[in-house]
């Protein structure tokens, strides 16, 4: 082959490689007239979100050292599975779509964008960061105008509907996060009104409940997987408001649970017959 022709080859390559390159380059936000509101990303990989409704408090979420979503703002606490599950949903799948509206002051009164119902930001390992204002509802009441990269766009109005929540309703009430069959040792530790403290210990062998406390021995097989579901299936009722103080005496009740999700201990204090205490 000759060198004029190994040539016209290598021109041929490098053109194909050039094309592909822009074609898979994504145009910036900036220029396009439809693109993902997330840019493709997915909150379930962000580092923090945060969103701010017009007279109302900031809610912050983060990340626990276990990788977990917990609220940071305005209180500490397990975020809710269920909850988040449904705002990563609707993030994750939206689109939106350029308007002719100018980010001027007067395109921004129109859109309800001066004073926006709502700020939320999302930001990545990576540093990634998006900022989006949610403004006033569209005419047919179907989307919302935002404003991104000071460019006004249209997007669902499930974006804004996804994020009306109460702080009690973002708040973990599932107990452990190890299921029922996730579970594979049990310990429950009472205090009786006698003053002595009495376990009950389970651990699965194979396929096989075994007691190791209050006696050794082989389980009821049907009783033993009703009480671990009844326990690891434990909800929070309600949140106690304010400021919590724990009493100055051992818990009436200690549960902990080992399982495919790792160790959990949850320490319960007996007041008129309520149960309380903190997630683990």
């Amino acid at each position: 082959m000759g060198f004029r022709t190994v040539l016209v080859l290598l021109l041929l390559a490098g053109g194909l490689f050039a094309a592909l390159w822009f074609t898979d380059r994504k145009p910036p936000v900036e220029r396009v007239a439809e693109t993902a509101v997330l840019d493709g990303r997915s909150l379930l990989e962000c580092k923090t979100m945060v969103w701010h409704q017009r007279d109302r408090l900031p809610i912050e979420i983060g990340r626990l050292p276990d990788g977990r979503f917990a609220l940071q703002e305005p209180i500490a606490d397990v975020a809710s599975a269920a909850y988040l599950r449904n705002i990563v949903t609707t993030w994750d799948s939206a689109q939106m779509q350029r308007t002719p509206i100018e980010a001027d002051a007067e395109g921004l009164a129109r859109t309800g964008l001066a004073a926006p119902e709502l700020r939320f930001t999302a930001e990545w390992p990576d540093g990634h960061r998006i900022e989006i204002a949610i403004g006033e509802a569209g005419a047919l009441g179907e989307a919302r105008f935002l404003l991104r990269d000071g460019l006004v766009w249209e997007g669902g109005e499930g974006l804004y509907e996804s994020l009306q929540v109460g702080i009690d309703d973002l708040r973990e009430r599932v107990v452990f996060r190890n299921s029922p069959v996730e579970v594979r040792e049990l310990r429950v530790e009472q205090q009786q009104k006698t003053g002595k403290r009495e376990s009950l210990h389970l651990v699965l062998d194979g396929t096989e409940w075994r007691l190791k406390q209050p006696v050794e021995g082989r389980a009821d097989p049907v009783a033993a997987q009703r009480f671990v579901t009844a326990v690891a299936s434990l909800r929070v009722d309600d949140f106690i408001p304010g400021q919590v103080r724990y009493p100055d005496r051992q818990p009436d009740v200690v549960v902990e649970v080992r399982g495919t999700r790792g160790e959990e201990t949850v320490r319960l204090w007996d007041e008129g017959g309520a149960l309380f205490g903190r997630l683990p």
